[in-house]
Protein backbone atom coordinates (compact mmCIF):
# COMPACT_ATOMS: atom_id res chain seq x y z
CA UNK A 1 0.00 0.00 0.00
CA UNK A 2 2.82 2.40 0.79
CA UNK A 3 4.41 1.82 -2.58
CA UNK A 4 1.03 2.36 -4.25
CA UNK A 5 0.53 5.59 -2.32
CA UNK A 6 3.99 6.79 -3.21
CA UNK A 7 3.28 6.07 -6.86
CA UNK A 8 0.10 8.13 -6.69
CA UNK A 9 1.91 11.02 -5.02
CA UNK A 10 4.64 10.90 -7.63
CA UNK A 11 2.03 10.90 -10.40
CA UNK A 12 0.28 13.89 -8.86
CA UNK A 13 3.57 15.75 -8.46
CA UNK A 14 4.51 14.99 -12.04
CA UNK A 15 1.10 16.23 -13.23
CA UNK A 16 1.47 19.44 -11.20
CA UNK A 17 4.92 20.08 -12.62
CA UNK A 18 3.70 19.45 -16.15
CA UNK A 19 0.75 21.80 -15.66
CA UNK A 20 2.99 24.51 -14.21
CA UNK A 21 5.38 24.15 -17.12
CA UNK A 22 2.56 24.40 -19.66
CA UNK A 23 1.23 27.49 -17.88
CA UNK A 24 4.58 29.27 -18.04
CA UNK A 25 5.03 28.22 -21.69
CA UNK A 26 1.63 29.51 -22.78
CA UNK A 27 1.98 31.65 -25.90
CA UNK A 28 -0.57 34.29 -24.90
CA UNK A 29 -3.35 35.09 -22.47
CA UNK A 30 -5.91 33.16 -24.51
CA UNK A 31 -3.89 29.95 -24.28
CA UNK A 32 -3.29 30.46 -20.55
CA UNK A 33 -6.98 31.10 -19.92
CA UNK A 34 -7.90 27.90 -21.78
CA UNK A 35 -5.38 25.93 -19.72
CA UNK A 36 -6.67 27.30 -16.40
CA UNK A 37 -10.32 26.40 -16.99
CA UNK A 38 -9.77 23.07 -18.78
CA UNK A 39 -6.44 21.45 -17.83
CA UNK A 40 -6.99 22.15 -14.13
CA UNK A 41 -9.74 19.50 -14.22
CA UNK A 42 -7.05 16.79 -14.51
CA UNK A 43 -5.85 17.60 -10.96
CA UNK A 44 -8.95 19.14 -9.36
CA UNK A 45 -12.04 17.27 -10.55
CA UNK A 46 -14.96 19.69 -10.86
CA UNK A 47 -18.13 19.96 -12.86
CA UNK A 48 -17.26 23.45 -14.13
CA UNK A 49 -14.47 25.99 -13.65
CA UNK A 50 -14.88 29.74 -14.26
CA UNK A 51 -12.13 32.32 -14.71
CA UNK A 52 -13.06 35.79 -13.41
CA UNK A 53 -10.96 38.86 -14.22
CA UNK A 54 -10.29 41.71 -11.80
CA UNK A 55 -12.26 43.98 -14.18
CA UNK A 56 -15.47 42.23 -13.08
CA UNK A 57 -16.05 40.03 -16.14
CA UNK A 58 -16.17 36.27 -16.53
CA UNK A 59 -13.77 35.57 -19.40
CA UNK A 60 -13.47 31.79 -19.40
CA UNK A 61 -15.37 28.61 -18.55
CA UNK A 62 -14.51 24.96 -18.96
CA UNK A 63 -16.03 23.20 -21.93
CA UNK A 64 -17.13 26.34 -23.83
CA UNK A 65 -15.33 28.52 -26.35
CA UNK A 66 -17.32 31.74 -25.87
CA UNK A 67 -18.96 33.36 -22.87
CA UNK A 68 -22.43 34.90 -23.00
CA UNK A 69 -22.21 37.76 -20.54
CA UNK A 70 -26.02 37.96 -20.30
CA UNK A 71 -26.55 34.28 -19.41
CA UNK A 72 -28.05 33.83 -15.90
CA UNK A 73 -25.26 31.49 -14.73
CA UNK A 74 -22.50 33.83 -15.97
CA UNK A 75 -24.11 36.82 -14.29
CA UNK A 76 -24.47 34.86 -11.06
CA UNK A 77 -20.80 33.74 -11.15
CA UNK A 78 -19.72 37.32 -11.77
CA UNK A 79 -21.65 38.48 -8.72
CA UNK A 80 -20.28 35.69 -6.50
CA UNK A 81 -16.66 36.29 -7.56
CA UNK A 82 -17.12 40.02 -7.04
CA UNK A 83 -18.10 39.38 -3.41
CA UNK A 84 -15.31 36.85 -2.80
CA UNK A 85 -12.58 39.12 -4.20
CA UNK A 86 -12.40 41.20 -1.01
CA UNK A 87 -10.68 40.87 2.34
CA UNK A 88 -9.94 37.24 3.18
CA UNK A 89 -10.80 36.22 -0.36
CA UNK A 90 -7.55 37.74 -1.60
CA UNK A 91 -5.28 35.80 0.76
CA UNK A 92 -5.89 32.07 0.32
CA UNK A 93 -8.03 29.40 -1.24
CA UNK A 94 -11.32 28.86 0.55
CA UNK A 95 -14.33 26.63 0.31
CA UNK A 96 -17.57 28.44 -0.49
CA UNK A 97 -21.21 27.46 0.03
CA UNK A 98 -24.48 29.36 -0.25
CA UNK A 99 -24.37 30.76 3.29
CA UNK A 100 -20.99 32.42 2.64
CA UNK A 101 -22.38 34.93 0.15
CA UNK A 102 -25.24 37.44 0.10
CA UNK A 103 -28.79 36.25 0.49
CA UNK A 104 -29.90 37.09 -3.05
CA UNK A 105 -26.99 35.20 -4.66
CA UNK A 106 -27.30 32.33 -2.16
CA UNK A 107 -30.95 31.78 -3.06
CA UNK A 108 -30.00 31.38 -6.74
CA UNK A 109 -27.14 28.95 -6.01
CA UNK A 110 -29.21 25.76 -5.70
CA UNK A 111 -31.02 26.58 -8.93
CA UNK A 112 -28.00 27.50 -11.08
CA UNK A 113 -24.90 25.63 -9.86
CA UNK A 114 -23.56 22.64 -7.87
CA UNK A 115 -23.60 23.24 -4.08
CA UNK A 116 -19.85 23.08 -3.31
CA UNK A 117 -17.54 25.84 -4.52
CA UNK A 118 -13.81 26.45 -4.29
CA UNK A 119 -12.49 29.99 -4.64
CA UNK A 120 -8.91 30.27 -5.91
CA UNK A 121 -7.59 33.87 -5.92
CA UNK A 122 -4.86 34.64 -8.43
CA UNK A 123 -2.36 36.91 -6.68
CA UNK A 124 0.95 37.60 -8.43
CA UNK A 125 4.29 37.58 -6.50
CA UNK A 126 4.30 41.38 -6.44
CA UNK A 127 0.95 41.30 -4.63
CA UNK A 128 -1.20 42.33 -7.57
CA UNK A 129 -4.62 40.64 -7.77
CA UNK A 130 -5.33 39.60 -11.39
CA UNK A 131 -8.49 37.53 -10.98
CA UNK A 132 -9.73 34.23 -9.61
CA UNK A 133 -10.97 30.73 -10.38
CA UNK A 134 -14.31 29.41 -9.12
CA UNK A 135 -14.56 25.59 -9.15
CA UNK A 136 -18.01 24.04 -8.63
CA UNK A 137 -18.98 20.43 -7.94
CA UNK A 138 -21.38 18.35 -5.83
CA UNK A 139 -18.88 16.84 -3.33
CA UNK A 140 -17.01 18.62 -0.55
CA UNK A 141 -13.51 19.88 -1.27
CA UNK A 142 -10.76 18.18 0.75
CA UNK A 143 -7.80 19.85 2.48
CA UNK A 144 -5.29 18.33 0.09
CA UNK A 145 -7.20 19.67 -2.90
CA UNK A 146 -7.19 23.15 -1.39
CA UNK A 147 -3.40 23.04 -0.95
CA UNK A 148 -3.02 21.88 -4.55
CA UNK A 149 -5.35 24.66 -5.74
CA UNK A 150 -3.27 27.19 -3.78
CA UNK A 151 -0.11 26.11 -5.58
CA UNK A 152 -1.75 26.16 -8.98
CA UNK A 153 -3.24 29.59 -8.30
CA UNK A 154 0.18 31.02 -7.52
CA UNK A 155 1.59 29.52 -10.72
CA UNK A 156 -1.29 30.83 -12.85
CA UNK A 157 -1.04 34.31 -11.33
CA UNK A 158 2.71 34.43 -11.96
CA UNK A 159 2.25 33.40 -15.61
CA UNK A 160 -0.60 35.85 -16.15
CA UNK A 161 1.39 38.66 -14.56
CA UNK A 162 4.29 37.92 -16.89
CA UNK A 163 2.06 38.57 -19.87
CA UNK A 164 0.92 41.86 -18.36
CA UNK A 165 4.48 43.03 -17.71
CA UNK A 166 5.65 42.12 -21.19
CA UNK A 167 2.70 43.92 -22.73
CA UNK A 168 3.47 47.03 -20.71
CA UNK A 169 7.12 46.94 -21.73
CA UNK A 170 6.17 46.51 -25.37
CA UNK A 171 3.63 49.30 -25.04
CA UNK A 172 6.16 51.66 -23.46
CA UNK A 173 8.69 50.86 -26.15
CA UNK A 174 6.07 51.36 -28.83
CA UNK A 175 4.98 54.69 -27.35
CA UNK A 176 8.56 55.95 -27.15
CA UNK A 177 9.21 55.18 -30.82
CA UNK A 178 5.79 56.56 -31.78
CA UNK A 179 6.44 59.88 -30.07
CA UNK A 180 9.88 60.06 -31.66
CA UNK A 181 8.37 59.42 -35.09
CA UNK A 182 5.68 62.05 -34.47
CA UNK A 183 8.32 64.60 -33.45
CA UNK A 184 10.41 63.94 -36.53
CA UNK A 185 7.32 64.15 -38.71
CA UNK A 186 6.22 67.48 -37.20
CA UNK A 187 9.66 69.00 -37.71
CA UNK A 188 9.89 67.69 -41.28
CA UNK A 189 6.39 68.97 -42.10
CA UNK A 190 7.62 72.52 -41.57
CA UNK A 191 9.92 72.20 -44.60
CA UNK A 192 7.63 70.36 -47.01
CA UNK A 193 5.50 72.55 -49.27
CA UNK A 194 2.06 71.42 -50.44
CA UNK A 195 -0.72 73.06 -52.39
CA UNK A 196 -3.47 74.07 -49.99
CA UNK A 197 -6.93 72.99 -51.09
CA UNK A 198 -10.44 72.73 -49.73
CA UNK A 199 -13.45 70.59 -50.56
CA UNK A 200 -16.93 72.03 -50.86
CA UNK A 201 -20.33 70.93 -52.22
CA UNK A 202 -20.96 72.12 -55.77
CA UNK A 203 -23.53 71.88 -58.54
CA UNK A 204 -23.77 72.57 -62.26
CA UNK A 205 -25.89 75.68 -62.88
CA UNK A 206 -26.74 77.67 -66.04
CA UNK A 207 -24.47 80.54 -67.00
CA UNK A 208 -26.30 83.86 -67.53
CA UNK A 209 -29.81 82.36 -67.67
CA UNK A 210 -32.97 84.39 -68.34
CA UNK A 211 -35.19 84.51 -65.28
CA UNK A 212 -38.92 84.31 -66.01
CA UNK A 213 -40.91 86.20 -63.37
CA UNK A 214 -44.57 86.94 -62.88
CA UNK A 215 -45.42 90.10 -64.90
CA UNK A 216 -48.37 91.02 -62.66
CA UNK A 217 -50.13 90.14 -59.46
CA UNK A 218 -52.61 87.38 -60.03
CA UNK A 219 -53.16 83.63 -60.24
CA UNK A 220 -51.30 81.21 -62.51
CA UNK A 221 -53.73 79.42 -64.79
CA UNK A 222 -51.23 76.92 -66.21
CA UNK A 223 -47.58 76.38 -67.09
CA UNK A 224 -47.61 75.34 -70.72
CA UNK A 225 -44.11 73.83 -71.09
CA UNK A 226 -42.86 70.75 -69.30
CA UNK A 227 -39.83 70.91 -66.98
CA UNK A 228 -36.51 70.74 -68.83
CA UNK A 229 -38.27 71.07 -72.18
CA UNK A 230 -36.57 72.93 -75.01
CA UNK A 231 -38.40 76.10 -76.04
CA UNK A 232 -37.88 78.62 -78.82
CA UNK A 233 -38.15 82.37 -78.72
CA UNK A 234 -41.81 83.43 -78.66
CA UNK A 235 -43.20 80.12 -77.36
CA UNK A 236 -45.87 80.43 -74.65
CA UNK A 237 -44.52 79.52 -71.23
CA UNK A 238 -47.10 80.57 -68.66
CA UNK A 239 -50.74 81.65 -68.80
CA UNK A 240 -52.16 83.81 -66.02
CA UNK A 241 -55.83 83.90 -65.02
CA UNK A 242 -57.31 86.60 -67.35
CA UNK A 243 -61.04 86.68 -66.53
CA UNK A 244 -60.90 89.73 -64.26
CA UNK A 245 -58.49 91.57 -66.56
CA UNK A 246 -60.66 90.83 -69.62
CA UNK A 247 -63.69 92.28 -67.83
CA UNK A 248 -61.63 95.29 -66.80
CA UNK A 249 -60.50 95.83 -70.39
CA UNK A 250 -64.11 95.61 -71.65
CA UNK A 251 -65.28 98.12 -69.05
CA UNK A 252 -62.45 100.50 -69.95
CA UNK A 253 -63.27 100.21 -73.65
CA UNK A 254 -66.96 100.81 -72.93
CA UNK A 255 -66.11 103.93 -70.90
CA UNK A 256 -63.94 105.18 -73.79
CA UNK A 257 -66.77 104.67 -76.29
CA UNK A 258 -69.18 106.51 -73.99
CA UNK A 259 -66.78 109.46 -73.65
CA UNK A 260 -66.39 109.62 -77.42
CA UNK A 261 -70.17 109.70 -77.87
CA UNK A 262 -70.49 112.53 -75.35
CA UNK A 263 -67.79 114.52 -77.15
CA UNK A 264 -69.51 113.99 -80.52
CA UNK A 265 -72.82 115.22 -79.09
CA UNK A 266 -71.21 118.26 -77.47
CA UNK A 267 -69.53 119.25 -80.74
CA UNK A 268 -72.87 119.20 -82.54
CA UNK A 269 -74.46 121.41 -79.90
CA UNK A 270 -71.52 123.78 -79.67
CA UNK A 271 -72.75 125.77 -82.73
CA UNK A 272 -75.87 126.92 -80.89
CA UNK A 273 -75.12 126.21 -77.21
CA UNK A 274 -72.32 128.12 -75.49
CA UNK A 275 -72.31 125.74 -72.48
CA UNK A 276 -71.77 122.75 -74.76
CA UNK A 277 -68.97 124.57 -76.52
CA UNK A 278 -67.33 125.36 -73.15
CA UNK A 279 -67.44 121.65 -72.12
CA UNK A 280 -65.46 120.44 -75.16
CA UNK A 281 -61.95 120.68 -73.53
CA UNK A 282 -63.18 118.77 -70.49
CA UNK A 283 -64.71 116.02 -72.62
CA UNK A 284 -61.56 115.74 -74.75
CA UNK A 285 -59.45 115.35 -71.59
CA UNK A 286 -61.85 112.70 -70.33
CA UNK A 287 -61.43 110.77 -73.58
CA UNK A 288 -57.66 110.80 -73.15
CA UNK A 289 -58.09 109.49 -69.60
CA UNK A 290 -60.44 106.73 -70.76
CA UNK A 291 -58.05 105.85 -73.61
CA UNK A 292 -55.13 105.53 -71.17
CA UNK A 293 -57.19 103.27 -68.92
CA UNK A 294 -58.22 101.11 -71.88
CA UNK A 295 -54.64 100.85 -73.15
CA UNK A 296 -53.40 99.91 -69.66
CA UNK A 297 -56.10 97.26 -69.29
CA UNK A 298 -55.20 95.88 -72.71
CA UNK A 299 -51.49 95.74 -71.80
CA UNK A 300 -52.31 93.90 -68.56
CA UNK A 301 -54.38 91.43 -70.54
CA UNK A 302 -51.47 90.85 -72.92
CA UNK A 303 -49.14 90.20 -69.96
CA UNK A 304 -51.23 87.23 -68.88
CA UNK A 305 -49.44 85.25 -71.58
CA UNK A 306 -45.71 84.92 -70.81
CA UNK A 307 -43.52 84.00 -73.78
CA UNK A 308 -39.92 82.81 -74.05
CA UNK A 309 -37.49 85.69 -74.69
CA UNK A 310 -34.93 83.35 -76.32
CA UNK A 311 -34.20 79.71 -77.13
CA UNK A 312 -33.23 77.41 -74.29
CA UNK A 313 -34.36 74.89 -71.69
CA UNK A 314 -37.18 75.71 -69.28
CA UNK A 315 -35.91 74.88 -65.80
CA UNK A 316 -38.40 74.65 -62.94
CA UNK A 317 -39.74 72.02 -60.57
CA UNK A 318 -43.34 70.89 -61.07
CA UNK A 319 -46.10 72.37 -63.29
CA UNK A 320 -48.83 71.15 -60.93
CA UNK A 321 -47.37 73.17 -58.07
CA UNK A 322 -47.93 76.38 -60.08
CA UNK A 323 -51.47 75.72 -61.33
CA UNK A 324 -53.90 77.95 -59.39
CA UNK A 325 -51.14 79.49 -57.30
CA UNK A 326 -51.34 83.22 -56.48
CA UNK A 327 -48.17 85.12 -57.33
CA UNK A 328 -46.85 88.62 -56.78
CA UNK A 329 -45.24 90.89 -59.30
CA UNK A 330 -41.65 89.79 -59.94
CA UNK A 331 -42.02 86.36 -58.35
CA UNK A 332 -39.70 83.83 -59.99
CA UNK A 333 -41.39 81.07 -61.96
CA UNK A 334 -38.61 79.47 -64.04
CA UNK A 335 -35.39 80.18 -65.87
CA UNK A 336 -34.50 79.73 -69.53
CA UNK A 337 -30.96 78.44 -69.95
CA UNK A 338 -28.84 77.28 -72.83
CA UNK A 339 -27.56 73.71 -72.28
CA UNK A 340 -24.07 74.54 -73.61
CA UNK A 341 -23.64 77.55 -71.30
CA UNK A 342 -23.06 76.19 -67.78
CA UNK A 343 -20.82 76.96 -64.82
CA UNK A 344 -19.99 75.56 -61.37
CA UNK A 345 -21.74 76.92 -58.29
CA UNK A 346 -19.70 76.19 -55.14
CA UNK A 347 -20.66 76.78 -51.50
CA UNK A 348 -17.40 76.88 -49.51
CA UNK A 349 -17.94 76.62 -45.72
CA UNK A 350 -16.33 79.38 -43.70
CA UNK A 351 -14.36 76.83 -41.66
CA UNK A 352 -12.70 75.51 -44.86
CA UNK A 353 -12.08 78.86 -46.54
CA UNK A 354 -8.80 79.34 -48.39
CA UNK A 355 -7.23 82.39 -50.02
CA UNK A 356 -9.29 82.71 -53.21
CA UNK A 357 -7.90 84.37 -56.30
CA UNK A 358 -9.50 84.62 -59.77
CA UNK A 359 -8.07 81.99 -62.08
CA UNK A 360 -7.44 79.41 -59.30
CA UNK A 361 -7.79 75.81 -60.43
CA UNK A 362 -10.96 73.92 -59.53
CA UNK A 363 -11.71 70.21 -59.90
CA UNK A 364 -15.34 69.06 -59.94
CA UNK A 365 -16.03 65.46 -58.86
CA UNK A 366 -19.60 64.71 -59.91
CA UNK A 367 -21.55 62.17 -57.88
CA UNK A 368 -22.53 60.35 -61.08
CA UNK A 369 -18.90 60.04 -62.23
CA UNK A 370 -16.44 60.71 -59.38
CA UNK A 371 -13.57 58.93 -61.15
CA UNK A 372 -13.26 61.51 -63.92
CA UNK A 373 -13.03 65.05 -62.47
CA UNK A 374 -13.82 68.08 -64.61
CA UNK A 375 -11.41 71.01 -64.67
CA UNK A 376 -12.45 74.60 -64.11
CA UNK A 377 -11.13 78.02 -63.13
CA UNK A 378 -12.46 80.31 -60.43
CA UNK A 379 -14.16 83.42 -61.85
CA UNK A 380 -15.65 85.15 -58.82
CA UNK A 381 -16.16 84.69 -55.08
CA UNK A 382 -18.51 86.47 -52.69
CA UNK A 383 -16.99 88.62 -49.97
CA UNK A 384 -19.80 87.94 -47.50
CA UNK A 385 -20.81 84.48 -46.35
CA UNK A 386 -24.46 83.45 -46.38
CA UNK A 387 -26.47 80.57 -44.97
CA UNK A 388 -27.01 77.58 -47.24
CA UNK A 389 -30.29 75.61 -47.25
CA UNK A 390 -28.53 73.15 -44.91
CA UNK A 391 -27.90 75.95 -42.40
CA UNK A 392 -24.14 76.20 -43.02
CA UNK A 393 -22.43 79.58 -43.29
CA UNK A 394 -20.55 79.50 -46.59
CA UNK A 395 -19.07 81.66 -49.34
CA UNK A 396 -20.63 81.44 -52.79
CA UNK A 397 -18.02 80.77 -55.47
CA UNK A 398 -18.45 80.53 -59.23
CA UNK A 399 -16.12 78.72 -61.61
CA UNK A 400 -16.11 78.22 -65.39
CA UNK A 401 -15.25 74.97 -67.17
CA UNK A 402 -11.93 74.94 -68.96
CA UNK A 403 -13.26 73.16 -72.04
CA UNK A 404 -16.61 73.31 -73.80
CA UNK A 405 -16.48 69.65 -74.80
CA UNK A 406 -18.76 67.15 -73.00
CA UNK A 407 -20.22 69.67 -70.58
CA UNK A 408 -22.29 68.12 -67.77
CA UNK A 409 -26.04 68.45 -67.55
CA UNK A 410 -27.54 71.31 -65.58
CA UNK A 411 -28.52 70.24 -62.07
CA UNK A 412 -25.84 67.61 -61.48
CA UNK A 413 -24.20 67.79 -58.06
CA UNK A 414 -20.81 66.83 -56.72
CA UNK A 415 -17.82 67.99 -54.71
CA UNK A 416 -15.45 70.72 -55.82
CA UNK A 417 -11.77 70.83 -54.88
CA UNK A 418 -10.52 74.41 -54.82
CA UNK A 419 -6.77 74.90 -55.12
CA UNK A 420 -5.18 77.66 -53.06
CA UNK A 421 -1.68 78.96 -52.48
CA UNK A 422 1.22 76.71 -51.46
CA UNK A 423 1.75 76.28 -47.71
CA UNK A 424 3.85 74.07 -45.47
CA UNK A 425 2.63 70.60 -44.63
CA UNK A 426 2.60 71.58 -40.94
CA UNK A 427 0.13 74.39 -41.61
CA UNK A 428 -1.96 72.14 -43.85
CA UNK A 429 -2.29 69.45 -41.16
CA UNK A 430 -2.55 71.58 -38.02
CA UNK A 431 -4.46 74.65 -39.20
CA UNK A 432 -7.74 73.57 -37.66
CA UNK A 433 -6.28 72.40 -34.31
CA UNK A 434 -4.33 75.64 -34.01
CA UNK A 435 -7.44 77.68 -34.83
CA UNK A 436 -9.46 75.78 -32.23
CA UNK A 437 -6.68 76.29 -29.66
CA UNK A 438 -6.55 80.00 -30.42
CA UNK A 439 -10.32 80.31 -29.97
CA UNK A 440 -10.20 78.36 -26.71
CA UNK A 441 -7.25 80.24 -25.23
CA UNK A 442 -8.17 83.62 -26.66
CA UNK A 443 -4.94 84.88 -28.23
Amino acid sequence: MSSLGESRELAVCAAVLDLEREARRAANEVALRFLMVNQTLTLLPAEVIFFWRENGRVEGASGVSEIDAHAPLVRWVSGVCGELAHGEGLKAVRRVVAVDISLSLGEEWSRLAPPQGLWVPLVAPDGMFVGGLLLLRATVWREGEQELAQRLGECYAHAWRAFGGRLRRDARRWWRWSWLAVGVGVVASGFIGVEYSSLAPASVVPWEPVVIVSPLEGVVESVVVEPNAFVREGDVLVRMEATALASRQEMAQLALDTARAELFKARQLSFSDLDAKASLPLLEARIEERRAEADYAASLLQRTVVRAPRDGIAIYADPNSWRGRPVAVGERVMVIAEPNRVEIDIRLPVADAVVLTPGANVLLFLHVDPVHPLEGVLTRAAYDAELTPEGILAYRITARFVTDNSLPRIGLKGTAKIMGERVTLFYYLFRRPLAALRQAVGF
